[in-house]
C-alpha cells in the first residue's frame, strides 16, 4: 500500500506540474516567450505527459489489489481527467503560439532552398464549441452526426483525445451511461457504441420528433421572431423525420391544423379569414 501511495505521490506531483505549464501559458508573459523557448515548453510539458500516462496505466492495472482505492483523492478528484484537459489545453496553446510565431517569422527573415521548414504537430481542436448532449431523442442525430465529423473521424486526433472530447460534451444520463469508463485508446469506441445502442433507436426517436411537430411552443407574441421559431421547430423536425423514413409527403392537413393552433391570435384570426 506504501508503495502505492508513493507512485500517486508521484504521479499527483507531475499532474501538478502541468497544471502550472497550463495556468501560466494563460499570462501575458506567454507571449513575449521566443519560438526557442515555446518549443522546449512543448517538449517538456509532452516528457511529463508521458510519465503521468505511463504511470496512470500502472495505477490502474494495480488497483484491484488496494482495498477501498476510489476513496483515494487520485481517484476521487478525477485526477487523470482533469489533467488529460490540462494537457491538451496547453499543448493546444503552445501549437498556436508557435505557428504564429513561426508565420510572423517567415516574413521578416528568408529561407534558405532546400532547408527544411519545421512542422509541429496539429492534433488539437479548432477554436470552435463541440456539440453538446443532455439526452433528448430530439438532439441525438444532430450531436451524432457533428461530433463525429469534428472529432470522430478525425485522423489527427488519438482516441484517448476524442474519448476526452466526447465526455465533456455530454451531461445528465449519457454523461453517467460512459461514466464509468476510463479515458484510454480502448474507451472511445467502447462509449460511443454504448451511446449508439442507447439512442439511435428509430422508435424513440420519431416519436422524440412527432412531439416537437405536432406540440412545438405557441406563440406567446405577434412578433416575426416567435413566427419563425415556431417555422424553424416544425421544419427541422419534418426534416428529421423524413430523414427516419417517415411518409411525411402525407402529412400536410395533419400539420396545417395542428400548428395553425399555435399561431398567435392575430394570425390565426387572419389564417381563418383567408
Amino acid at each position: 500500500m506504501a508503495s502505492f501511495e508513493a507512485t500517486i505521490s508521484l504521479n499527483q506531483s507531475r499532474a501538478a506540474f502541468i497544471e502550472r505549464i497550463s495556468r501560466e501559458l494563460l499570462t501575458e508573459e506567454a507571449k513575449g516567450l521566443t519560438i526557442s523557448d515555446l518549443q522546449g515548453q512543448l517538449e517538456i510539458l509532452e516528457t511529463y505527459w508521458e510519465k503521468f500516462e505511463s504511470t496512470h496505466e500502472k495505477l490502474i492495472g494495480g488497483s484491484g489489489k488496494i482495498e477501498r482505492v476510489l476513496e483515494l483523492a487520485y481517484f476521487k478528484d478525477k485526477c487523470f481527467d482533469l489533467t488529460i484537459g490540462r494537457y491538451h489545453e496547453a499543448r493546444g496553446i503552445l501549437n498556436q503560439l508557435i505557428d504564429k510565431k513561426g508565420t510572423s517569422g517567415s516574413s521578416r527573415q528568408s529561407i534558405a532552398p532546400g532547408t527544411a521548414q519545421p512542422t509541429y504537430s496539429k492534433r488539437y481542436l479548432p477554436e470552435i464549441s463541440l456539440p453538446k448532449f443532455g439526452g433528448a431523442y430530439a438532439d441525438w442525430r444532430s450531436f451524432r452526426d457533428l461530433f463525429a465529423s469534428l472529432v470522430g473521424s478525425s485522423t489527427d486526433l488519438f482516441n484517448v483525445e476524442k474519448m476526452h472530447y466526447l465526455r465533456t460534451s455530454l451531461s445528465g444520463e449519457p454523461a453517467q451511461r460512459i461514466a464509468n469508463l476510463t479515458i484510454s485508446d480502448e474507451s472511445f469506441s467502447i462509449a460511443w457504441d454504448l451511446l449508439l445502442s442507447r439512442y439511435e433507436n428509430a422508435r424513440l426517436l420519431i416519436s422524440a420528433h412527432l412531439e416537437r411537430l405536432l406540440s412545438p411552443p405557441a406563440m406567446t407574441a405577434h412578433s416575426a421572431k416567435e413566427l419563425n421559431a415556431l417555422l424553424t421547430t416544425v421544419s427541422e423536425a419534418l426534416n428529421a423525420l423524413e430523414a427516419l423514413g417517415s411518409p411525411t409527403a402525407q402529412w400536410d392537413q395533419v400539420i396545417v391544423h395542428t400548428d395553425s393552433q399555435r399561431l398567435s391570435s392575430k394570425l390565426r384570426e387572419a389564417w381563418e379569414v383567408k
